[in-house]
């Protein structure tokens, strides 16, 4: 079993909605075991382009899908819900990031591993910081988000939900 990280965001349409759709669909893969999900946050886009907030949150499982399955599989959960690609920093119906693999790293035209910019953003270090103390190459999330959170003026709230309880089923 891999431990694996995704990042969920959107500010389109019901993103809220959409992301929990996409979590069960996630949670309901063949082959993905003791998912669980970070509370849902909402911040503000980084963008030039004027749009709403956005929502953010990491989800945390354990699969045994080799990384392409699990890449393809997202992606399709993406297209089934309904995303379409867009020019950088357009608002966004869903988003879906593999953030780690264990601790595989690779480089390839569709996929980089880890994520290059995890460790950038406030709106996946916050939810990740949830879901585990240490990413899987070993560094401490918290020690990360401190910094970050000392050195940038982003704001962060979060919507005291989550994703996904433990009553979702599987059908």
């Amino acid at each position: 079993m891999i431990d694996t990280y995704i990042a969920f965001g959107g500010n389109f349409k019901d993103t809220l909605q959409t992301m929990r759709q996409a979590a069960l669909m996630l949670q309901c893969m063949k082959g993905v075991k003791n998912f669980i999900s970070s509370s849902i946050y909402q911040t503000s886009a980084v963008s030039p382009i004027p749009q709403e907030d956005y929502l953010n949150a990491v989800c945390r499982f354990q699969t045994t899908l080799s990384v392409r399955e699990l890449w393809s599989n997202v992606q399709d959960i993406e297209c089934t819900l309904g995303k379409v690609s867009k020019k950088k920093d357009q608002p966004r119906l869903i988003d879906l990031d593999l953030l780690f693999y264990g601790d595989l790293k690779m480089k390839t035209d569709d996929l980089i591993l880890p994520h290059p910019r995890w460790n950038q953003r406030l709106f996946v270090l916050t939810p990740l910081a949830d879901v585990t103390e240490r990413v899987p190459t070993g560094l401490e999330v918290q020690k990360i988000l401190e910094a970050f959170q000392n050195t940038h003026s982003e704001k962060i709230y979060t919507l005291k939900e989550r994703l996904s309880h433990a009553s979702s089923s599987c059908s």
